[in-house]
């Protein structure tokens, strides 16, 4: 196991309320040994699947950072698990309507960080960084900004004031959480971003996939360069929404959101905890799924964590 997942879990910075402590094969707050949806039972999965159609992406660059952004088109959508299945806060399972907007194609990368950081809009308390010493919290092989080749790696080891204030910067706004769900799994209620097939290799950023080691070759960095993995896109066409890092959403969190207000569509609960979605590279099956939730604490800095921004 990673020794900053074990740091930050012994700090207190590492929340996972109500779940079940993630076994020590796994590296990151996204191991579990909860079941997963029953593939067998078609209401778990939602409407059959319309394959992706990479004709009906629409991706456009936009706003100050020039980022591709794609379109996520109004309309209902399957938030969270059936009863019985996934985890207590997924439950219950709920149909909400999103209004269209856009979000980042792919997490925020380092080289499109530093430019906030140029522009003194985004602090460096808010982020830690491959050049500093090691020390009791970070693992600093694993932070990406300031490391050579990895500037089109995703911005990690930055907090969820961090992520704000780059999305501020870039006249955009952190994703919430119900957009975020959206855009990984569209209107059809798939398990992954593909669908219901279990991830493999070529899906994502993954340490291991379908029982197997994924190949990312001899002293690989924790990350992978963000938008190599075309086949394990969304219905909207955006990337790594399931593997390479987790990423923060705006809301705060609340183990029963679902439950206490089943059709709200953002928690603006004042916490110190904040939610991440889609798993990391070293999440397990489990974890990757695009209804799975954790908790994070907001000054938090790990290298499992990044974040995207969307536009209304």
């Amino acid at each position: 196991m990673r020794l900053w997942f074990v740091i930050l879990l012994a700090m207190g910075l590492l929340a996972c309320p109500g779940e079940t402590p993630a076994p020590k094969t796994d590296t990151d707050a996204g191991a579990s040994t909860a079941p997963e949806e029953k593939a067998s039972d078609p209401v778990a999965k939602g409407p059959a699947l319309v394959p992706t159609d990479p004709a009906t992406w629409v991706i456009e660059t936009k706003t100050r950072d020039r980022r591709n952004m794609v379109k996520v088109q109004g309309s209902k959508f399957l938030r969270g698990s059936v009863d019985g299945d996934g985890h207590e806060t997924e439950r219950p399972r709920a149909s909400l309507r999103l209004e269209t907007y856009w979000i980042d194609r792919s997490p925020v990368t380092v080289s499109q960080f530093d430019r906030c950081v140029q522009a003194n809009r985004c602090k460096e308390t808010t982020f830690s960084t491959g050049r500093q010493k090691k020390t009791h919290l970070t693992r600093p092989e694993d932070c990406n900004y300031g490391v050579e080749g990895r500037e089109e790696h995703p911005m990690n080891c930055v907090s969820w004031f961090g992520a704000r204030a780059y999305c501020r910067w870039a006249e955009k706004k952190l994703v919430t959480e119900a957009q975020w769900e959206k855009a990984a799994r569209g209107s059809d209620a798939r398990t992954y971003p593909w669908g219901h097939d279990a991830p493999t290799c070529e899906r994502g950023c993954f340490e291991s996939a379908g029982g197997k080691a994924c190949d990312r070759g001899e002293d690989a960095p924790y990350t992978c360069e963000v938008g190599k993995a075309e086949t394990g896109a969304s219905p909207y066409g955006a990337l790594d929404m399931a593997g390479n890092v987790w990423e923060w959403t705006d809301d705060g969190w609340s183990p029963s959101f679902y439950r206490d207000d089943p059709e709200a569509i953002e928690n603006t609960s004042r916490t110190d905890e904040h939610p991440v979605r889609g798993g990391s590279a070293s999440s397990n099956a489990d974890a990757l799924r695009s209804a799975r939730r954790i908790a994070i604490k907001g000054g938090a800095t790990p290298a499992f964590v990044g974040f995207r921004c969307a536009l209304d």
